[in-house]
C-alpha cells in the first residue's frame, strides 16, 4: 500500500475518468486506525487522521496530513496529486 501527501498546488490536466468512464468509482473514507510509516527504524509519519482513497483499478492509497509527516525525510519531486475533500 502506498502513502501519499495531498497537494492542492497543481490542478490535474485532462478530463476526469469519472466523466469519461461510467464504471469508474472513487470512494474516500476516514481511516479509523492509527497509521504509521517507519523506514530504517525512523518514524516518517504517524497519524490518526489519514484518509483512505479507493479508486477503480488502482491500489488503495492512504493520504497523511502534512502536519503528521516528518518532512525532513522526504525530497521534493515534480509529481503531484490532488485530493479535494
Amino acid at each position: 500500500m502506498m502513502a501519499g501527501l495531498a497537494d492542492t498546488t497543481k490542478r490535474p490536466s485532462g478530463q476526469s475518468a469519472l466523466v469519461t468512464k461510467p464504471d469508474y468509482e472513487i470512494k474516500v473514507e476516514a481511516e479509523p486506525k492509527r497509521m504509521r510509516v517507519v523506514f530504517n527504524g525512523q518514524i516518517i509519519a504517524d497519524s490518526t487522521k489519514t484518509v483512505l482513497l479507493h479508486e477503480t483499478r488502482l491500489s488503495d492509497t492512504h493520504y497523511f496530513p502534512r502536519a503528521d509527516v516528518d518532512m525532513q525525510f522526504l525530497n521534493p519531486t515534480d509529481h503531484h496529486t490532488l485530493l479535494s475533500l
